[in-house]
């Protein structure tokens, strides 16, 4: 009877070392998708402007050929998907921060004591 409690103490424990990780995991997933996002708003932002001094030192930037990106100088990379592949980003990060929000659930509901009857009903479905 010990040796049983030990182990269910010990697996409470583990199962609150994940729920820890999971947490951690899903405020990095929203933190990137807010850098995402951010990012994608600064091209759009900034698109049309047309540079002649660097926006980071304020030196006046060198001619180019009109083929290459006034800032860095690369051929700029047109994506007739970009729009589509940026949806797709959103909606991968959202399906994986629902995921982990789920998995956090059923670990809180398990741990105060739902057991495996919480798990299957924040799943709807045996773990």
């Amino acid at each position: 009877m010990q040796r049983q409690f030990t182990d269910l103490q010990q697996a409470l424990e583990d199962l609150g070392q994940t729920l820890a990780r999971e947490k951690a995991h899903k405020n990095e997933v929203l933190s990137l998708g807010t850098r995402f996002r951010r990012s994608q708003s600064a091209k759009e932002v900034l698109a049309g402007v047309k540079f002649t001094d660097c926006p980071s030192c304020g030196q006046q930037l060198p001619h180019r050929s009109s083929d290459l990106c006034p800032l860095c100088g690369q051929v700029p990379v047109e994506s007739a998907t970009a729009g589509l592949e940026d949806q797709a980003a959103e909606r991968d990060m959202n399906a994986r921060v629902e995921e982990l929000t789920w998995l956090a659930l059923a670990s809180c509901k398990y741990r105060r004591g739902g057991g495996i009857n919480a798990c299957r009903a924040v799943f709807r479905s045996p773990c």
